[in-house]
C-alpha cells in the first residue's frame, strides 16, 4: 500500500509578502515529521507554489493525496500564487476533486468560504476555510490551532 501524501502549498507572492508564511511552513513540517519518519505519510512541501507546480504535484501523486493545505493570499473565487497568477478556484477544486483519497482541504487565505461548495460537491468530506479577510499573523495562528489541538 502506498503512503498517503500530505501536500502543503505555500504561495508567498514577492509583491505582497506574508512574513509569517515561512514560520507556518516550518510549524507544519515539525508537526508532521514524526509520522513521516515512521513512514506513515509522505510530506510534499512547496514553499513558492505556482499553479503549474501544484498541478504537477497533484497529478504526480494522483489518488495518494489525503490532505491538501494552501496558505497564501486568496479571495472568494481565487487563490494567488507565488508567481502572481490569480487562479480560478473552480479549476483548482476540479483538480482536487479528482483525488479519490483526499479527506481534508485547508484553505488558509482570506475569505475562502465561497470555494467550499464546489469542493464539497466533488466529495471532499472536510474543508477548513475562512469567512473574512484575515491578517498574516492570524492565519498562522489558525493553522497552529489545528496542528496542536
Amino acid at each position: 500500500m502506498e503512503q498517503c501524501v500530505v501536500y502543503f502549498a505555500f504561495a508567498n507572492n514577492p509583491s505582497h509578502p506574508l512574513p509569517n508564511l515561512e514560520q507556518e511552513a516550518g510549524n507544519l513540517r515539525s508537526a508532521f515529521r514524526p509520522r513521516q519518519e515512521q513512514r506513515l505519510i509522505q510530506v510534499e512541501v512547496d514553499e513558492f507554489a505556482t499553479l503549474p507546480k501544484m498541478e504537477e504535484v497533484i497529478r504526480t501523486f494522483r489518488n495518494r493525496i489525503c490532505l491538501f493545505h494552501y496558505a497564501g493570499h486568496a479571495g472568494s473565487q481565487s487563490l494567488l500564487f507565488s508567481d502572481g497568477l490569480n487562479a480560478d478556484s473552480t479549476g483548482i477544486a476540479n483538480l482536487l476533486g479528482e483525488q479519490e483519497n483526499l479527506h481534508l482541504v485547508f484553505l488558509n487565505g482570506c475569505s475562502t468560504e465561497k470555494q467550499v461548495e464546489r469542493l464539497k460537491k466533488l466529495g471532499i468530506p472536510v474543508v477548513i476555510y475562512t469567512t473574512v479577510e484575515i491578517g498574516d499573523a492570524l492565519a498562522k495562528g489558525i493553522c497552529g490551532a489545528f496542528i496542536w489541538h
